[in-house]
């Protein structure tokens, strides 16, 4: 009986799967990304094109009428190729999509359409090429001179769909460009205080990349190449557009989370320096601005510090600037390229997060001090004097070492960093600040990003504050008394009984096996010391230490102001924090805790 498969069957078969792999492990993928890369490239010849053929006459129109109407519909065709299949290969798809496998393996006939498209444009261009070397008065000029500007330039598309093909040598930097849009933008024209105030996007089609113009992440020749495509768009804070015919670009988030836009600068900052982007800040607001929040010299600066920076240069926007109703603004409608997004404010005046830790580490300092008081209320005479000489018998050292670990905890509560007072009157200002800047419509301008760029700051390090207290909580829990709980006192009798035991076991216990277990444990391995003060520190200093850290990615500024050198604590702080305090909660920290605290 014959075998149904063949050797040539499972040939074919062993290809097919090999095929089908590789288009699931990303040839799909990289196939799109480079068809969409030349429908850009495409897309810019000819918006020179058509803005090349306005230049020089109606007879040069017609002449190319032909071949401008077959390229317009061969971009449309590529345009809904690319459009068709973007939400299954583009960036941004879903990952583990069944749609998304099927339309990987189907890509072989999609690259063929878009092989045969491009082919297609292609001899269109060279069909006008072949045209304007014979019909021209000079024959050469024209194509040498496209060809130059495609070779140094750049295609513009500004926010009213007019294209321009653009020299390096005419515009080589941001501001360069800048200047460009207000000349080229038409004069009395509403929508002009837009481009004035720098409240447009700039979008690099060929890679997807989105600059916002106040805080670019790079400089203008590190982004913008040869024959590279910018759009322009206006900003606008709108959710719902009435004109069908706009290009508009959602750049939407969810509540709570930075918008995109803001967390385009934000990442420009964290790429250049947290820290320069700060003390900058707080050192013009400490020569413009009247601050509470004074610094002594050389000392490190405190979230306090900043949060009062901030309110004072936010009350002077609101006090000199008020909301003027008669202003003109410009209207979605005044253009043609928009780009919508909602501006996400944090609330890092009455912060949740923060709140809810330090009412746990308060609530875990209210337990220590119980069983403080439950530790030193034993009125047995036996017990006091263990305790007093140190001697294991009874746990005399074990009593001695909790109280020696939990009043410095208890007394570093008390002395915290102060934190901001008058929180509602701060929150009602900050508030009203949001309002202000939403009907003047800035809060893509400059100075409203600087200030939420700063709060959004501010929210991270209330977050990394929040998870130290956090940690630090759940780590005294397991020396915290509950509430209510009091240690009766001892019966007379056994107080009695207690006497004879302490005049001659103590002092037998305390020069026999007590230094027989000192001189063994002088042999163990060397403790974790500073595990105790590091808490200590990082309960009475939680505020610093979390600004330092966010500003720094470490904490050698911190330690350097306060005149420390402890390697050793300042590489286990820096792994609590960045460990959001999971290395704070473990086991083998409460451990050797333990250890520590046994010894006395």
């Amino acid at each position: 009986m014959s075998s149904p498969l063949s050797i040539g069957d499972c040939h074919l078969l062993i290809q097919g799967l090999y095929k089908g792999t590789n288009l699931l492990r990303g040839e799909a993928v990289d196939g799109f990304k480079k068809y969409k890369a030349i429908y850009h490239q495409l897309t810019g010849m000819a918006d020179f094109l058509y803005s090349f053929l306005k230049r020089h006459g109606e007879w040069r129109q017609s002449v190319f009428a032909a071949e401008v109407e077959q390229i317009q519909r061969l971009l449309k065709q590529f345009f809904s190729s690319i459009k068709h299949l973007k939400p299954q290969l583009g960036k941004g798809r879903r990952r583990k999509s069944l749609f998304g496998a099927m339309t990987k393996i189907r890509w072989p006939s999609y690259s063929e359409t878009f092989r045969q498209l491009h082919s297609d444009l292609m001899g269109q261009f060279q069909m006008i090429d072949w045209k304007m070397r014979y019909i021209s008065d000079q024959p050469v000029s024209d194509s040498t001179r496209a060809n130059k500007i495609l070779k140094n330039g750049f295609v513009l598309e500004d926010a009213h769909g007019r294209s321009f093909c653009i020299g390096f040598v005419s515009v080589s930097s941001w501001a360069c460009l800048h200047e460009f849009l207000l000349q080229e933008f038409p004069k009395n024209k509403p929508g002009k205080e837009a481009i004035v105030n720098q409240r447009y996007l700039i979008h690099k089609a060929d890679s997807d990349i989105d600059i916002l113009p106040g805080r670019p992440t790079k400089s203008f020749s590190e982004t913008v190449k040869l024959r590279n495509r910018i759009e322009i768009s206006i900003i606008f804070p709108h959710e719902e557009c009435p004109n069908c015919d706009l290009l508009l670009r959602y750049k939407d988030s969810r509540d709570n989370t930075i918008d995109p836009l803001t967390e385009i600068v934000l990442q420009d900052i964290e790429s250049s320096g947290k820290r320069p982007f700060v003390e900058n800040f707080t050192a013009q607001t400490n020569h413009q601005d009247d601050c509470s929040c004074p610094r002594r010299r050389g000392a490190c600066i405190t979230l306090q510090e900043l949060q009062c920076r901030i309110i004072s240069r936010v009350q002077g926007f609101v006090s000199s600037r008020p909301v003027s109703p008669g202003r003109q603004k410009s209207q979605i409608w005044d253009f043609s390229r928009v780009t919508s997004c909602r501006a996400q404010w944090p609330d890092v005046i009455l912060h949740k997060k923060h709140q809810k830790a330090f009412k746990e580490l308060h609530d875990s300092i209210a337990g220590n001090k119980r069983a403080i008081e439950w530790l030193e209320a034993e009125d047995v005479p036996f017990l006091k004097v263990a305790q007093f000489i140190k001697s294991r018998a009874g746990d005399g050292r074990l009593v001695e070492g909790q109280l020696r670990f939990l009043k410095p905890m208890v007394q570093g509560f008390r002395c915290r960093e102060p934190h901001l007072q008058n929180l509602e009157e701060y929150a009602r200002v900050l508030s009203r600040y949001r309002r202000c800047v939403h009907e003047e419509m800035v809060q893509f301008e400059a100075p409203s990003l600087e200030i939420r760029c700063l709060l959004w700051i501010c929210g991270n390090i209330l977050n990394i504050e929040a998870d130290i207290l956090h940690s630090c909580s759940v780590l005294l829990n397991h020396w915290s008394v509950p509430e209510g709980h009091r240690r009766e006192p001892a019966p007379l009798f056994f107080k009695l009984f207690s006497l004879p035991h302490m005049v001659l076991l103590l002092p037998v216990w305390r020069l026999t096996i007590d230094v027989a277990e000192d001189a063994i444990e002088l042999f163990d391995k060397k403790k974790p010391m500073h595990l105790p003060y590091g808490i200590r520190v990082m309960i009475v200093r939680s505020s610093s230490l979390s600004i330092q850290f966010y500003l720094d990615d470490h904490l050698g500024n911190f330690f350097s102001a306060y005149g420390l050198s402890m390697p050793l604590c300042q590489d286990w702080m820096e792994a609590v924090i960045k460990s959001r305090g999971l290395e704070l909660e473990s086991a083998s920290v409460y451990k050797d805790l333990r250890r520590i605290i046994a010894e006395g």
